[in-house]
C-alpha cells in the first residue's frame, strides 16, 4: 500500500535512473553512437548517473517511508532536501556495509549468514537517526539481536525471486514469451527497480517495527 498508493511521487524519485538505464540498455544492443571515443563516454556517464540517481532515490524514499509509517503524510521534497546534503557520508557508511557483507561472505560464507543480518539496518539507522558511522553499526546489532534469521530469510526470498524472474527472462521462448519481446537487459534493469523498491521498504518498516516508530 504504501507503494501503489503513492506511485507517482516514487517513480518521479527513480525518473533519472530509469531513463539512464534504458539509455545503457538501447546502447547495450548495438543503437549506439559511430564513435567509439564518445559511445564509452556516454556509457560511461550513464552508468554514472544510475548510481548517484539510485542512491538519492533510495536515501529519498526510505525518509519518506519513515515519515508515512509514524505521521501518515508522504512529503517526497522534503525528504530529498534532507537527503542531498548526507549523500558524501553515506556513501562511505554504503562502501563499509557493503565491504563487511563481501568479507564475510568471502570466508567460506558460514560468517556471511551472522554477520549480514546484524549489520542489516546499519545504514538506515545512520539515516533516521543522525548518529555516527561507529554507532549504527552497534546500534544495529542491538537492534536486531533476536531478529536475525526471520531478516535473513526474508531478504533470501526476495533475492531468489528476483534471479528467477531474471533467469526466466533470459530463457526459450517456450518458457517464457518477454525474452523475444523485450530485450534481456531492460528486463534485468526492471527487476532490479523492483527489487530495489521492495527491499528499501521493506529496511524501513523492519527499522520502524523494532523501533517502535511505526503508528
Amino acid at each position: 500500500m504504501i507503494l501503489f498508493g503513492n506511485l507517482p511521487a516514487v517513480m518521479t524519485l527513480y525518473a533519472p535512473m530509469i531513463v539512464a538505464w534504458l539509455l545503457i540498455a538501447l546502447m547495450e544492443t548495438g543503437l549506439k553512437p559511430d564513435d567509439p571515443a564518445l559511445a564509452t563516454a556516454l556509457y560511461g556517464l550513464g552508468l554514472l548517473v544510475v548510481a548517484a540517481a539510485s542512491l538519492v532515490a533510495t536515501m529519498t524514499l526510505q525518509l519518506t517511508v519513515l515519515h508515512h509509517l509514524e505521521t501518515g503524510g508522504f512529503p517526497v521534497g522534503q525528504a530529498w532536501r534532507e537527503a542531498v546534503p548526507r549523500i558524501a557520508p553515506f556513501v562511505l557508511l554504503a562502501v563499509i556495509f557493503i565491504v563487511l557483507s563481501l568479507t564475510t561472505m568471502a570466508l567460506l560464507f558460514i560468517p556471511f549468514l551472522f554477520v549480514f543480518p546484524a549489520i542489516f539496518l546499519a545504514p538506515m539507522i545512520w539515516l533516521a537517526e543522525r548518529c555516527t558511522i561507529l554507532d549504527s553499526f552497534h546500534r544495529s546489532v542491538a537492534l536486531t539481536r533476536g531478529h536475525r534469521w526471520p531478516i535473513l530469510g526474508m531478504i533470501a526470498v526476495i533475492t531468489l525471486a528476483a534471479v528467477a524472474i531474471n533467469l526466466a527472462a533470459g530463457a526459450p521462448k517456450t518458457l517464457f514469451d518477454m525474452a523475444e519481446l523485450v530485450p534481456r537487459q531492460i528486463v534485468g534493469q526492471v527487476v532490479s527497480l523492483v527489487f530495489n523498491l521492495v527491499v528499501t521498504i521493506l529496511i524501513v518498516v523492519v527499522y520502524a517495527r523494532l523501533t517502535g516508530r511505526a503508528r
